[in-house]
């Protein structure tokens, strides 16, 4: 592994799951009823 994909994978691990919590408005939908905004966990693994 290149030193980025390591940064990357390590980065990746240590972000956790994502909270919605601390941005009510995108848990919500987002913030223009025209364009909406979904929150999704990212899908593993993070490298091919």
């Amino acid at each position: 592994m290149t030193f980025d994909q390591i940064v990357a994978t390590v980065a990746g691990l240590l972000a956790g799951e994502p909270v919605a919590s601390g941005l009510p408005e995108l848990a919500e939908g987002g913030f223009d009823p025209a364009l909406p905004v979904e929150i999704a966990p990212c899908p593993r693994p993070l490298l091919p």
